[in-house]
């Protein structure tokens, strides 16, 4: 197996950076600024799980803009301005880790991205007064030191901790879309470099009852990162360590692990997602994909990787079939074409580059699996829908995008390995509508003729009042998550009803309502109910919530259909609300209307 080390190439699209909600407990100052080169584009994008299940109703971060996922994990910003210096665009889902990416677009293009979010589950549990070790699966470890735990207010705490943690493995063919940001950091000089990863680790504590906790101050943490032995070969006996910044949306150098026993062993003074890396100077590539001599490819998926280094990079072609981004300077490099659910079915020799290069047209030959395919997107008039997007689906959770040019048409290949049948949907962002799914075969060559989007949308609302601010929010569909609120190893599923908003000062609203059950008439509250929500932007953050067991807010559910149909309910009580310099008791009310998913 080849080995491969993911260096995320940044391909289709970037923002001016932006700034995460919240951020305790990271104690380096970190005083890079990332280069802001200004120029406009579009962005399309899918939030997908891990095994690549479209995720509804994420909440999307777009510098200070937000939006939400659809049915299909989908996502667009429309003529926003972009950083063709480095973006940062952060995914955030209850029930799964934060993700994210950080792309270079080019000026003017339709931009396609996936980002991937693995579940937040609890891999281990220790008493903080004691410490101890959670290993996982992987062979991974977690190591906290005694009297090493504090909460959200500095303060020691002594009860069971639940460690939240993943290992992303280097080898993972969608490491790519689940990492967060790209491999490129900071390091120790203030210098933004590539790096070749040899393992990552998202580690996160909590109390049994959902309240963050942290690494007490003074005191370090350990983790080990095992290597195989085909990786042990090549490591050398120490490594730099980096953390993932959220608000850079880049890694940042903090100390260093060394090999022990076939594992980088490391101490930390936080948690995030750290990573074992060795750093590379970098270079700009640019170039356009072109598949067989003709026609555009868009949403393809590259990898450009250097044997030298063991390191790749990977992303998804724009709607013009453009690329750019960052490669290891003065490297030999192979380009391959990946294809659908495929190994890479075709590669070219690039490089070395010792500064930035425009490749232009980059064409490589592919047998099999290619399909020229076009046709139109239109409103009910007939008229072409410009703002939108073509998701083709095939096999399982395979999907590609394609964005419609300014009379609705669009023209692909498309890539493919398996025969049989593929599903179409259109999309109209403006109007907020989805087309009837359209079935074809796979074929060299296929027109569909008129997609047509033209179905009547569902009536949903969410009416959050807080402390006498009323703000109606864009709603997505509900959620599921099984929580295990006593430690007993018996999970509890609860059902979330969640809503985004702007508030009159332009802050983001987000909040979301989980009750134990979805009995009609049922008030939950106490060991039935939990709340959280936030406003971020200007500079701001507040966080509210109301921790099983809530009980100074009660939920109402007074209809209850079927999947489908809608459930509709009601919010009353007090919430906390908390910021970095107090926290008090707010009034909330609410209404709610949702359609029904499971």
């Amino acid at each position: 197996m080849q080995n491969r080390f993911y260096l995320l190439l940044l391909f289709v699209l970037a923002l001016a950076s932006c700034r995460k909600d919240t951020e305790e407990f990271t104690p380096t100052n970190v005083t890079y600024q990332p280069p802001v080169i200004t120029v406009r584009g579009n962005l399309l994008g899918q939030v997908v799980s891990s095994d690549g299940t479209p995720i509804n109703g994420a909440q999307v971060w777009l510098g200070s803009q937000s939006t939400t996922t659809n049915e299909e994990g989908l996502f667009s910003f429309r003529n926003a301005n972009l950083n063709a210096g480095g973006t940062y665009v952060r995914v955030e889902q209850p029930g799964y880790l934060h993700g994210s990416t950080r792309f270079f677009p080019r000026p003017n293009a339709d931009n396609i991205v996936r980002i991937a979010l693995m579940p937040r589950s609890v891999a281990g549990s220790i008493t903080a007064t004691s410490g101890g070790t959670v290993t996982l699966n992987s062979g991974a470890k977690i190591e906290l030191p005694a009297n090493g735990v504090m909460d959200e207010n500095g303060d020691l705490y002594t009860g069971t901790v639940d460690v939240v943690a993943q290992w992303l493995d280097p080898e993972a063919t969608n490491l790519h879309d689940i990492m967060p940001g790209n491999l490129q950091g900071v390091n120790r000089d203030n210098q933004e470099v590539s790096m070749a990863t040899f393992g990552m680790m998202a580690v996160e504590l909590q109390s049994p009852d959902g309240r963050k906790l942290q690494v007490a101050e003074g005191k370090r943490a350990k983790l080990s990162f095992p290597l195989s032995a085909e990786y042990r070969a090549q490591a050398p006996a120490s490594i730099p360590l980096w953390y993932f910044d959220e608000v850079l949306g880049l890694w940042v150098e903090e100390g260093q692990a060394s090999l022990q026993g076939g594992m980088y062993v490391g101490e930390v003074s936080h948690f995030s997602f750290w990573n074992c890396d060795a750093p590379y100077p970098l270079v700009n590539i640019t170039g356009t994909l072109n598949i067989n001599g003709a026609g555009v490819t868009a949403g393809q998926l590259i990898i450009i990787r250097s044997e030298g280094l063991n390191a790749s990079s990977s992303g998804y072609t724009d709607a013009s079939g453009g690329f750019a981004g960052k490669v290891p300077k003065d490297e030999p490099l192979i380009l391959e074409v990946w294809n659908g659910s495929c190994a890479y079915t075709a590669s070219i020799n690039i490089g070395p580059f010792s500064a930035d290069t425009d490749l232009g047209a980059v064409s490589v030959t592919i047998d099999q699996g290619i399909m020229d395919l076009s046709g139109r997107l239109v409103d009910c008039a007939g008229e072409g829908i410009a703002e939108g997007a073509i998701l083709i689906e095939w096999g399982e959770n395979r999907t590609q995008l394609l964005t419609p040019d300014a009379n609705g048409y669009f023209n692909s290949q498309v890539g493919y390995c398996l025969d049989g049948d593929f599903s179409i949907k259109g999309y109209d962002f403006v109007n907020s509508l989805v087309s009837e799914v359209e079935t074809f075969t796979f074929s060299p060559s296929l027109e569909t003729g008129d997609i047509s989007v033209c179905d009547a949308p569902l009536t949903e609302y969410m009416i959050v009042d807080i402390n006498g601010e009323a703000v109606s929010m864009v709603v997505s569909e509900m959620m599921v998550t099984e929580i295990d609120i006593d430690s007993t190893g018996m999970p509890v599923t609860y059902y979330g009803f969640r809503g985004f908003g702007t508030t009159s000062g332009n802050l983001t609203r987000s909040f979301t309502f989980w009750v134990a059950g979805l009995e009609e008439g049922t008030v939950y509250s106490a060991e039935g109910l939990w709340v959280e929500g936030s406003e971020v932007g200007m500079g701001l953050s507040t966080s509210y919530f109301c921790s099983i067991p809530c009980n100074t807010s009660s939920v109402t559910l007074t209809e209850v259909g079927a999947p489908g149909e809608f459930i509709t309910g009601t919010v009353s009580g007090e919430v906390q609300s908390w910021t970095t310099q107090q926290q008090i008791s707010v009034p909330i009310t609410a209404s709610f209307r949702i359609i029904r998913t499971q």
